[in-house]
């Protein structure tokens, strides 16, 4: 169970990665309120 809570997190860090790499439009390695919006609209309308 230890294994996979480690994957699990490994993954997790991988998803985050890729989601900033994604979505910083203004490039400082965070997500502002301005792009989490953009980012939740995007993948809300992907899933129509």
């Amino acid at each position: 169970m230890l294994k996979d809570a480690e994957i699990n997190v490994f993954i997790r860090g991988i998803v985050t990665s890729k989601l900033i790499e994604g979505y910083d439009k203004d490039d400082d390695a965070l997500i502002d309120w301005e792009e989490f919006k953009f980012a939740i609209d995007e993948i809300a309308d992907d899933s129509k």
